[in-house]
Parts: structure tokens; C-alpha cells; sequence
């Protein structure tokens, strides 16, 4: 396990302040937000978890990228949901919603692609995938981006690890991926909960999803609290999820999950 005296420290700040206030909400989706918010202001990192040397598990509170920030909220929140209170649960429920099958074993055995990452989460039994009830339309892609962009990721200079990363690339091709055609999002939205899981499809080569927060519903209407890159950290949105798709063409629409 990687994690610095600060990571330990932020941890302590959280479970001295969050948890009571979580306990007080009945509403998981609005547990995860009370979660989710203590992360505000967080400055956003890029590649937070990848090394050179063996796959450790890597618990990082002091920066964290979108995918990163979902994770350590889900889990926080189940966490606290489940009267756990040491950085030991939080690691051993972190590696059992990152990794195939619970098992870290080396890089490949991460779930890097968003679509993986929730069919696994669906059936440990962490999420329920609303977006085929949403109206969602199956969509067709074969995922390559990692093994595509070898320089970006130093563990696939291992011709080992290189190979099982594209053969777990080409094991993806048959689990199903819905999404809501941004189109579509208007007139279901309200259906859309606080707290709901909400991943950005792309039509990036390669990639199912490019970017990924919660939702929150308020008096401005349906926005995504998340890490964001281009502010350099963990924000609300101030503009609407139907604005933000629609300011970039690759953004196609959204999967959408709930915690259970």
C-alpha cells in the first residue's frame, strides 16, 4: 500500500468530520455528495497511480484525477455506510472495487476502462446501471486506447504486462455498454438522482469514457461535481450537464449508476 503521512492525515480530517453528517442522511445518493464535497477545492492530478516497478495499491487523498475521485468517494461512502473507520478498510474496499475480480495482481489487473470498471462494480454488487431504464441505446466499441498509448503508461514496457493488458483489452469486446445520447438527456433528467454516477461517453478512438463525476440536482438544474482539469481541481460545475456536453463535439452522452 502507498500512501504518504499527509494521505493519513487528510483521511483522519475526513472520518472525524464526515461521518456523523452522512449518518444523519438516509438518502444514499445524498450520503455520497456529503462525501463527495469534502473533497471540494482538491487539486487535480494526472496519473496518480501509475509507476514503473509491481502494481501497489495507491491510496491518494491530496490530488486526485476524475476516475480517482469517483473511487475514493464510493468508497468512503460504503465505508462509513458499513460502520468501518480505518484506512485498513478503506484499502481493502478500495482494491475490491478497482481490481478484476478484487485481486490486484499487476497493472493489467486494474480496471482502467469505465465500462469494466461498472460491469464488475454491478456484479459485486456496488452499483445498479440505470442507463438502459433512462432510454439508453447500446453502443459498439472495441477498446485499445491503453495498449495504444504505450508512453503514457510505463508499466506496458513489460512485453509481460503489455500482452495481458491487450488480451484483457480484447476480453471487453462483448460486455454491453449503454448510453444516453446527449439528445435524449432533457427529457429524463429529472429521473437522475443526486449522487448518481455520470460518465461522459467519447468518440475518442479506443476509449469508451472520457470523463466522470456525480450528479447534483439544485435550483440550476442538473451539474456534475467532479475533478476537472481544465479548473484544476474538485468543483461543482456552475454550468448545466447538457451545457457541458454540448460545448465538445467528442462528448457523445452519458452512463449513468447508482450506488446501492
Amino acid at each position: 500500500m502507498v500512501v504518504t503521512p499527509l494521505d493519513r492525515e487528510i483521511f483522519s480530517r475526513i472520518m472525524a468530520e464526515t461521518p456523523k453528517k452522512v449518518s444523519s442522511l438516509r438518502d444514499i445518493g445524498k450520503q455520497v455528495l456529503q462525501v463527495g464535497f469534502s473533497f471540494l477545492g482538491t487539486p487535480y492530478g494526472f496519473h496518480t497511480l501509475d509507476g514503473e516497478d509491481k502494481e501497489e495499491l495507491v491510496i491518494n487523498f491530496r490530488q486526485m484525477d476524475c476516475f480517482t475521485f469517483v473511487e475514493n468517494t464510493v468508497v468512503l461512502t460504503r465505508m462509513i455506510r458499513e460502520g468501518k473507520e480505518t484506512l485498513k478498510d478503506f484499502a481493502a474496499l478500495l482494491e475490491q472495487l478497482r481490481y478484476h475480480q478484487g485481486q490486484r495482481v499487476d497493472f493489467a489487473s486494474r480496471l482502467h476502462y469505465f465500462s469494466h470498471w461498472l460491469y464488475e462494480g454491478v456484479e459485486k454488487g456496488w452499483f445498479i446501471n440505470i442507463t438502459p431504464s433512462l432510454g439508453g441505446e447500446p453502443i459498439q466499441k472495441k477498446l485499445f486506447y491503453i495498449t495504444a498509448h504505450l508512453r503514457d503508461y510505463p508499466a506496458l514496457f513489460d512485453d509481460r504486462i503489455y500482452k495481458k493488458m491487450k488480451e484483457r483489452e480484447e476480453a471487453l469486446d462483448p460486455i454491453p455498454l449503454y448510453h444516453l445520447p446527449k439528445g435524449k438527456i432533457k427529457a429524463v433528467q429529472e429521473q437522475i438522482r443526486d449522487g448518481d454516477i455520470v460518465a461522459i461517453t467519447t468518440a475518442c478512438e479506443g476509449l469508451d469514457v472520457s470523463h466522470v463525476g456525480f450528479a447534483v440536482q439544485d435550483g440550476k438544474g442538473l451539474r456534475l461535481l467532479h475533478a476537472s482539469s481544465e479548473a484544476g481541481m474538485v468543483i461543482l460545475a456552475q454550468e448545466r450537464l447538457t451545457r457541458y456536453l454540448e460545448q465538445d463535439q467528442s462528448r457523445l452522452g452519458i452512463v449513468v449508476a447508482r450506488l446501492v
